[in-house]
């Protein structure tokens, strides 16, 4: 077996294994040390008087003191902390400090939490200084135990998850005065059956049933993606918030959606994949941003949050509307949270590409855009394999030459410093190109597998039944074939991601079909997500949104 493909595989099987995040049981010396300080810290605050602000007591809330909300019930990953808070130092202490821990450790601000196996009650107080006065706020929560640890053996199906078409928003197609198509539906490939996916909830084509319906923002959502969580038992649902229906179609209103989107994507959450909150928006997007759309997520294990990932463009001024004007072409940025409430600073993720010395973009500009020599970037998926993480992105618009399904690696999610094209500096994650997905050899529909055809890529692993070799972890990556929508979306497979052009032939594309390698049933699937689920989960779908 070819070494390289060899180590990847068992890098892969040992970081896809879905596991607590540390074991509270294994305590260093220097975490010994630290708990002395933690306990001094405790005989220290234990006397202060009470903090007495209720608003600002609610900011610290690590469970929402809210009698309607029966889903925030108990901590199931790590919480958010807070050092500072309008204008007033905190320092914590934890009455578990293997299970929450109050302290720093490396990149990760103080908040990780190991959940033991059964459930545990943790007190926190928080030391508040602030205007010369020292208060305290204390709270106890629960945190779930973990039972049981998911293995790389126990996923057995997949759960697809996507919207249907901009189209279908009329007549008896109409939910409520809804756009019915631009809503979330499910499909399923049950244990054994491969990637033949079957519709869910009884819906079809000429009856349209969604299994979740967004209330707020534009009352319609694209581009769903479900990522579960390092622990294994809970799952965030996000979409773009963006009814093309609703805008009067892309040659209408909604052609300039990329100067009028919404700042926010649109969040369900759900411990079961069955039983989901209702959906809520969260704001993304920097205040001068154009759109916050294409929503992608990944966890990362430096600093112990979620990276949440969109597309946008830059304007000079958003209050303008359809006047405004575009200063930066679409490319991904990003945010952090911990609890989907606070959220950090909104920073570059995936920068633009410029093209090649002496070529003359005249396929896609913006006047005033500071990077028409620059391809768009959009559609961002991430994944962790092995020691880097690898995106993929449809790198140019659907008319721009030298583009493609852009693979990339980086060993960090940390960004740097770097030159914007204007001259001034701006902070991004940084990306070593790999190659793109034409360059692997295989052709989508008889077209050349690039930005012209494909777009809204994800990766996945394939489950152990599925793959060509059981004992060689395989990697999937999927595009939607946007230039027929009829044809939804085409996976790829992979032992080795970096097998450029694939010299060592572990690239291959499935074929569709009944009797082949996969099949999308009747419904059409747009920008979707894909997620390999346990028997158990099948099970609990089918029975609650059962198969068309």
């Amino acid at each position: 077996m070819n070494n390289k493909k060899y180590f990847l595989a068992l890098t892969a099987v040992a970081l896809l294994t879905i596991t607590a995040c540390s074991n509270s049981n294994n305590k260093s010396n220097e975490q010994k040390s630290s708990n002395q300080l933690v306990d001094s810290l405790y005989e220290e605050i234990k006397s202060l008087p009470n903090e007495e602000d209720p608003n600002f007591m609610s900011k610290l809330d690590i469970i929402p003191n809210n009698e309607s909300d029966t889903y925030h019930t108990a901590v199931y990953g790590n919480v958010y902390l807070p050092e500072s808070l309008e204008g007033a130092k905190l320092t914590w202490w934890s009455s578990e400090p293997s299970v929450i821990n109050p302290k720093w450790d490396g990149e990760a601000a103080p908040g990780v939490v190991s959940r033991p196996r059964n459930d545990v009650f943790v007190t926190l107080i928080a030391k508040i200084e602030k205007g010369g006065q020292t208060t305290k706020y204390e709270q106890t929560v629960k945190v779930k135990g973990l039972e049981n640890e998911l293995d790389d053996s126990d996923f057995e199906a997949y759960l697809f998850g996507h919207f249907i078409g901009e189209s279908y928003g009329e007549g008896p197609q109409t939910m409520e005065g809804h756009p019915t198509g631009e809503q979330i539906f499910f499909a399923l490939a049950d244990v054994g059956q491969g990637l033949h996916f079957k519709d869910m909830n009884g819906s079809t084509m000429n009856n349209l049933k969604p299994v979740l319906k967004s209330n707020v923002g534009e009352l319609g959502v694209r581009d769903p993606f479900i990522c579960r969580s390092p622990e294994g038992d809970s799952f965030f649902l996000i979409a773009t918030d963006l009814s093309v229906y609703t805008r009067g179609g892309w040659n209408n209103n909604a052609g300039q959606a990329t100067k009028t989107g919404s700042h926010s994507i649109i969040l369900w959450e759900s411990h079961d994949l069955v039983n989901w909150t209702e959906g809520r928006q969260i704001e993304v997007a920097r205040e001068d941003a154009g759109m916050a759309w294409a929503p992608e997520m990944t966890f990362c294990e430096e600093t112990g949050e979620y990276y949440i990932f969109f597309s946008s463009t830059v304007l000079d001024d958003y209050s303008k509307g359809t006047n405004a004007k575009i200063l930066e072409r679409d490319c991904v940025y990003y945010t952090t949270t911990r609890d989907f409430i606070h959220f950090g600073e909104t920073k570059k993720f995936i920068s633009n590409t410029k093209y090649p010395d002496g070529y003359n973009n005249t396929q896609e500009t913006d006047q005033y855009a500071i990077n028409n020599d620059y391809r768009k970037v959009i559609d961002g998926s991430v994944m962790k394999i092995g020691d880097y993480y690898y995106s993929a992105c449809k790198d140019g618009g659907n008319n721009e030459n030298h583009g493609g399904i852009r693979i990339q690696k980086t060993e960090s999610l940390i960004p740097e410093e770097q030159e914007r094209p204007d001259g001034e500096y701006e902070e991004a994650v940084q990306w070593e190109f790999v190659q793109n997905l034409a360059d692997v050899g295989f052709q989508a529909q008889g077209r050349n597998a690039d930005n012209k055809c494909l777009e809204g890529p994800e990766w996945f692993v394939y489950n152990v039944a599925d793959r060509k070799d059981p004992d060689v972890v395989e990697i999937g990556l999927m595009a939607d074939f946007y230039a027929n929508t009829s044809v939804g979306y085409i996976p790829w497979a992979t032992t080795d991601v970096e097998d450029i052009n694939n010299e060592n032939g572990s690239w291959r594309i499935l074929e569709s079909g009944a009797n082949k390698d996969f099949s999308w049933d009747s419904q059409t699937k747009r920008h979707g997500t894909i997620l390999r689920i346990t028997a158990e989960e099948a099970e609990r779908l089918k029975e609650a949104y059962p198969i068309a």
